[in-house]
């Protein structure tokens, strides 16, 4: 070991120049870099593995439970959907398109406001509403939403939108 310099790096080389040799540090010990043993190395390197096994796994459950979650989410909207076409028959579509903006009080409105309630409760749904092909509001659970408002969020949703109306089933 190298008593000046704490390190077991240094190596002899002849200098042709002064006739002498000459302790010369290695690349590492210029660079003040330290040498690590055999075991340290093992170590890191089995720790960096361990890592890597941790987080390849972990992304490979957070996808599986995204997916898993999201085939449940439309399962349920499925069948919150599936209940409500129940609820109302071709009469009631009917009766549906006549609603137009100010007609909130009136007790069309207010009958198919109670269904919609209904619906809601029976399936623990947060809002249940009812649309035109355009996103204009019809029906909805909450109160304060009247006939005729625009559901801009769903722009953000309009392909699965689009399945629904042309009563197509979910993807996966």
């Amino acid at each position: 070991m190298d008593a000046r310099h704490g390190t077991g790096v240094t190596a002899s080389r002849y200098d042709t120049r002064r006739g002498r040799i000459r302790r010369v540090r290695s690349t590492v010990d210029r660079l003040g870099l330290v040498r690590l043993p055999l075991q340290v190395k093992a170590t890191l390197g089995i720790a960096l593995l361990v890592a890597a096994a941790l987080s390849v796994s972990g992304w490979l459950a957070y996808y599986t439970a995204r997916r898993a979650l999201r085939l449940e989410m439309e399962e349920r909207i499925t069948a919150v959907a599936e209940v409500a076409a129940a609820q109302f028959g071709r009469f009631d579509t009917e009766s549906l398109a006549v609603l137009e903006p100010g007609a909130e009080d009136t007790r069309t409105h207010r009958g198919f406001r109670a269904r919609i309630g209904d619906i809601r409760a029976a399936t623990g749904a947060r809002r249940v509403y009812i649309f035109t092909p355009d996103g204009a509001s019809l029906v909805d659970s909450l109160d304060d939403v009247p006939i005729g408002a625009t559901y801009r969020f769903l722009s953000a949703n309009r392909v699965h939108v689009d399945e629904a109306l042309a009563g197509s089933p979910p993807r996966p």
